[in-house]
């Protein structure tokens, strides 16, 4: 009898994370980034905010989320990234 495991993606990876506040406090400037696991563990979801939080204004920060699938990823990383 043969015994097999399979284990998706799981977690969460920060990438970048650009933030400034003024000097009063009122406004942040962001630029964010971040990997985050699908629920199914099938593909990773890049998400990104990038902009300008008032907080004399309603507080809504929107994302772009764009998903990839693992074994896509793992091609680009191997095509793309540098071999160490």
């Amino acid at each position: 009898m043969s015994t097999k495991e399979q284990h998706g993606a799981k977690g969460s990876m920060g990438l970048k994370r650009d933030w400034e506040e003024t000097s009063g406090g009122e406004k942040e400037y962001f630029d964010d980034a971040k990997l985050e696991a699908s629920e199914d563990g099938m593909g990773i979801i890049l998400i990104e905010q990038k902009g300008v939080k008032d907080f004399r204004k309603s507080p809504y920060l929107p994302q772009k989320r764009t998903l990839i699938s693992v074994e896509k990823l793992i091609e680009l990383i191997s095509k793309h990234g540098t071999r160490l």
